[in-house]
């Protein structure tokens, strides 16, 4: 009934087994989150020493007998339910307990990195949230990098660029514009909002054999430095992409070739630098 309604007027729509898969997918996630089933994965992004700078915090759902679901999966029905704002303040306050608790331990000054969606930073109590969480996990909000992806089209962006300066206000590190170069207005975003950090996508990493693209993934390095913004290169899997990255001047780096997301803070943070 309610997929037909979706459709125009006057439609129908048969049921089938994937539908009933889907409903019951969608229930389950409903509850997932009281049920303690998503977990956070950690992957460390590391300089051009290959020592840890900053700790990304990954999503994961953990179903009961079918195992691991990715982000991809479930990510986008949370933003569709607005879910994704109770589930987006889990994992920060998640992570920034994890992370402070490493940091005190080990007398480390590592930073942890957070995703955040386009419906928390729209929201008017999304710094006071923040805020509260930070205080409450006692982390120094120097050591919190947030990350916004730059496939999302940002619907208020006074609003946004409010919010992202009131965060600066309130002593977070760094923001960072994730997926740079894939999305719709990624230039524009940099002159609107107060960016410290841009993250090369993972789809001009992958294509560095290319002269052209690796022309152009030369060129906006190039340019991002040239406005001093630190570059970030994502989805680095060979020590060849490392190498030519950290030649092109970016200042951080991540992915398999350095670590693989695990479930324990101290495992990612601890990675061993790579000789190969």
């Amino acid at each position: 009934m309610y997929t037909a309604k979706k459709k125009e007027k006057n439609s129908f729509h048969i049921y089938n087994t994937d539908l009933k898969e889907k409903v019951i997918f969608l229930q389950a996630l409903k509850h997932a989150l009281e049920k303690n089933e998503f977990i956070i994965n950690y992957q460390t992004i590391v300089d051009k020493n290959q020592k840890p700078f900053c700790s990304e915090a990954l999503l994961r759902w953990e179903r009961p007998e079918l195992g691991t679901v990715q982000p991809m999966d479930f990510i986008s029905i949370l933003e569709q339910n607005r879910s994704i704002e109770k589930v987006g303040e889990w994992v920060f306050k998640e992570a920034c307990t994890k992370l402070n608790a490493f940091n005190h331990k080990n007398q480390q000054n590592i930073n942890i990195s957070v995703n955040i969606s386009q419906y928390q930073i729209e929201s008017d109590l999304f710094v006071n949230k923040l805020e509260n969480i930070i205080q409450e996990t006692g982390i120094n909000p120097a050591n919190i990098l947030l990350e916004i992806t730059e496939r999302v089209r940002i619907k208020d962006a006074v609003r946004v660029k409010n919010t992202l300066t009131r965060l600066k206000k309130i002593g977070i590190g760094f923001i960072a514009l994730d997926d740079f170069g894939s999305g719709y207005s990624s230039f524009s975003n940099l002159i609107r909002f107060p960016i410290d950090i841009v993250k090369i996508d993972k789809f001009f990493i992958d294509r560095l054999d290319n002269e052209k693209y690796n022309n152009i993934t030369s060129g906006l390095v190039t340019l991002m430095k040239k406005f001093k913004y630190k570059v970030i290169a994502e989805g680095i899997e060979t020590k060849k992409q490392f190498e030519l990255m950290k030649h092109m001047g970016c200042d951080y780096f991540q992915g398999f070739y350095f670590s693989k997301p695990q479930k324990n803070i101290c495992d990612a943070i601890n990675i061993d630098e790579r000789k190969d």
